[in-house]
């Protein structure tokens, strides 16, 4: 499958999860994950954007504890506070790659959040 064109339908979420790809596309209400190289099936972002958020990915991937996952934690609640105001902003930059889709950033607490433009709701 190539890049498409972003349809009215589609809504693009950027959000840690562990385990899986920060970027989940969903179309005609179904929502799949992919990782910065995978999601060139379904959108043309630029290369250095997809660069930067695999690494804002790899940031909190470091996070997991495998060996007691609720202690899975940035180290301080400053790294924390940084991993998300650059989650914020990387969000923006897809919204601004692919100005016809809906983008949504989740935070760490899964709370999506409407990137500026976007014709979503927070609910």
């Amino acid at each position: 499958m190539s890049a498409e064109e972003p349809s009215a339908l589609m809504m693009i979420k950027l959000m840690p999860d562990w385990g899986t790809g920060p970027l989940w596309v969903a179309k005609d209400g179904v929502s799949e994950p992919y990782d910065t190289d995978e999601i060139t099936e379904v959108l043309s972002l630029s290369a250095e954007l997809r660069t930067e958020i695999a690494a804002w990915d790899n940031r909190f991937q470091a996070t997991f504890n495998a060996e007691y996952p609720p202690d899975s934690a940035f180290p301080t609640p400053e790294d924390e506070a940084v991993f998300i105001a650059d989650g914020r902003e990387l969000a923006r930059r897809v919204q601004t790659e692919v100005p016809g889709a809906v983008v949504l950033y989740e935070t760490i607490d899964g709370k999506s959040i409407p990137v500026n433009g976007s014709r979503a709701s927070a609910d």
